[in-house]
């Protein structure tokens, strides 16, 4: 089976998923419960084994708060259509009950309905910034005859700037109101101490013989496959670390929807725990880089297949407007490593920083749960 057509019949169960049989599911709840549990919070996520990253902030001060928090977290790309079925009633059950609904990447279920007016819908997203095309704006994802609003149902939708609201409008085909400039929830425990130190002293003592070694970390997206075990750049990473040295360690952290074997350092730690401790980041077209803006220290895109991305996929922005070397060639990215950041290049950092993460401050969590009334 070819890809496209293997995409083709996705596309077409999700259709009928979304417009024909989650409609009814939660029809069917909404009769068996009348009225919505005013304390009842639904987290939810259709990626992941185990509560996302991005998740992980807004849900401490939810229960600070004494809410009944309720979470549906299961990737659907692994289970069998009986379990896949299964996992979206207990979903839909729970949606027309739940007061508050909290995601943080596509999310079909929350999508397939006219939802309750009092049940309000969080889409916090997973990346701050807006650098490689999404949603309705990009064949990749959404083909032009996709039946069903993907993203419906939104009442909110947080970033990390002023500068990304058009970008999420225009990806998510919503009002520019719907989307707040409130911050990314996930990053405020990089402005935590505690935290940063808990990073270092787990990757020290977990693996000791990193002490005293300079850290870079490659992480890349995904292509136009999401389960495409080839990455470009592979190679030229494994060279690089030659080049580099003893003195040097690289760490690969691939893309959690790359299906591709990673490092024992990666599979150990996730990208919010490595980004406080690394020395340096190389990365692609990833948002990744948006969360290491915070840290203010070097990083390089390393774009082998620039022309290509941008044909099939495209960026909101031009790598050009970060401090960031563009490098195609592993010499190039040698060199970008090796080469220490002048005055100008700091300056630049501090204006993109400001520009693309402004209301990441460690404050966003709550900004966030403040704006739907949970203060």
């Amino acid at each position: 089976m070819t890809k496209h057509l293997f995409f083709v019949i996705k596309q077409i169960l999700k259709i009928i998923i979304q417009n024909f049989i989650l409609p009814i599911i939660y029809r069917y709840f909404c009769l068996q419960n009348p009225k919505i549990n005013p304390k009842l919070v639904l987290l939810a996520d259709a990626h992941h084994t185990n509560l996302p990253s991005s998740m992980w902030q807004i849900k401490q001060v939810i229960e600070s708060k004494g809410l009944r928090v309720e979470e549906c977290i299961q990737d659907y790309a692994r289970l069998s259509l009986t379990e896949l079925l299964s996992a979206m009633s207990r979903f839909m059950n729970l949606y027309s009950q739940a007061h508050y609904v909290f995601i943080c990447d596509n999310f079909l279920p929350v999508a397939s309905c006219k939802k309750r007016q009092e049940t309000i819908v969080v889409q916090l997203w997973h990346g701050g910034g807006a650098l490689k095309k999404f949603g309705y704006d990009t064949k990749a994802d959404i083909p032009s005859w996709y039946l069903g609003n993907v993203f419906k149902n939104y009442d909110l939708v947080t970033v990390s700037s002023r500068s990304c609201i058009r970008y999420f409008a225009s990806a998510m085909r919503l009002g520019e109101e719907r989307i707040r400039p409130l911050g990314i929830s996930r990053t405020d425990c990089y402005f935590k101490n505690e935290y940063i130190e808990m990073c270092q002293e787990k990757l020290y003592e977990r693996f000791p013989d990193l002490i005293g070694k300079k850290l870079l970390l490659w992480a890349p997206t995904f292509r136009e496959n999401p389960k495409n075990r080839k990455v470009p750049g592979y190679r030229e990473i494994q060279q690089l670390e030659v080049m580099l040295g003893p003195s040097w360690k690289i760490i690969k952290k691939l893309h959690p929807h790359i299906d591709c074997q990673q490092d024992e350092i990666s599979n150990s730690f996730s990208a919010e725990e490595l980004l406080p401790v690394i020395d340096y980041l190389v990365t692609d077209y990833s948002s990744i880089v948006f969360d290491y803006l915070l840290f203010e220290r070097p990083f390089a895109f390393f774009v082998p297949d620039l022309e290509e991305y941008l044909a099939t996929r495209g960026l909101y922005m031009s790598l050009d407007e970060f401090p960031g070397e563009k490098t195609r060639t592993v010499q190039e990215l040698y060199l970008a490593v090796m080469t220490a950041w002048d005055n100008e290049k700091k300056e630049q950092l501090t204006r993109c920083k400001k520009k693309y993460m402004e209301a990441c401050d460690g404050q966003a969590s709550r900004r966030i749960l403040a704006e739907i009334g949970l203060r």
